[in-house]
Formats: structure tokens, sequence, C-alpha cells
């Protein structure tokens, strides 16, 4: 996928043998800052989430790519778990002729569980949109909200519109 922010690769990790998402930030100060501040909320929700019920991405580790061995080209990057097409493509696919009733109230079930979850901790998602909800697997219901990128605390309000 492609943002405003940076991009997201499908990569594979030779030591754990697994496919993973790496997003990786563009190399822009404010960019850089808005990743750390979403590293740590992910990481409080991996820390808060020890039975994986909220059905929020997973965040697995972050790191700095110096992308031409200096400083200067410095790249923030987060490794995820692998998801699969967001609810938009879902949507597109069908031919933007709705989905079936069942199916809407299995994912409104998870959003709101999902929801429940940030308001619990204090977290605003800032983004929540059908291609921020991505499914877990091919031809299944289990869904997980992605992209924290403007995500924030109640008492951390970066932006005016919140």
């Amino acid at each position: 996928g492609k943002g405003s922010y940076g991009q997201v690769f499908k990569v594979f990790d030779h030591k754990k043998k697994e496919m993973l998402a790496l997003k990786v930030i563009k190399n822009k100060k404010r960019y850089y800052n808005q990743a750390q501040v979403e590293i740590k909320i992910l990481l409080a929700i991996r820390e808060n989430d020890t039975e994986n019920t909220s059905n929020i991405v997973k965040i697995g580790t972050s790191f700095d790519f110096a992308a031409n061995g200096t400083t200067a080209d410095l790249l923030q990057c987060i490794i995820f778990e692998l998801l699969c097409d967001n609810l938009y493509e879902l949507i597109k696919r069908n031919g933007y002729n709705g989905l079936d009733m069942e199916l809407i109230r299995r994912f409104a079930i998870q959003i709101l569980v999902s929801l429940k979850f940030l308001k619990e901790r204090k977290i605003i998602h800032c983004d929540l949109k059908p291609e921020n909800i991505l499914l877990k697997q091919p031809d299944k219901s289990g869904i997980k909200i992605i992209d924290f990128g403007s995500s924030c605390y109640e008492k951390e309000i970066l932006y005016s519109y919140i």
C-alpha cells in the first residue's frame, strides 16, 4: 500500500520463515516524529492485548534504516503481521453493490470491540475508514484495524480537527 506517510511492503522474514508487512515512513521530520507516536501506541496496544482479541494489527518490531549509509537519509521502519485486503477493496470487488447484512454485522461487532478497547486506553485512531480495516484471511470475516499513523492519546491531541 501507498499513502502520504510512506509505503507498506509484503516481505519475507528468513529467520522466522514467515511473510510480514513492512511499513517504511518517508524521510521527513514530522513523519518520523509521528511514527514514534504510532510505535508507542502500537506497543501499548500489544502489551494490553495479550489474548489478541482487540482486532487491532500487531506490531512486531521497529527500526531506523540509513538508506544511503547516512543519518541524513534515515527511514523509520515498522514490521507488522501480514493481513489481507481492506474493506474498500472487498466492496470494490463486489461491484460496489454492498455486502451481505450478516457480514456487515460481523464486521460491525469486531469494529465496536476495537473501539471499546481503544476508548478504555484513551487512544483515538483519527483515520478509521474502510481502507484501514483489513481482513485477517481471504474469504473469512475476521478483521483488524490498521494504520495508527495519525493516532494519539486523548490528552496528547496533535490536530485541531479531533
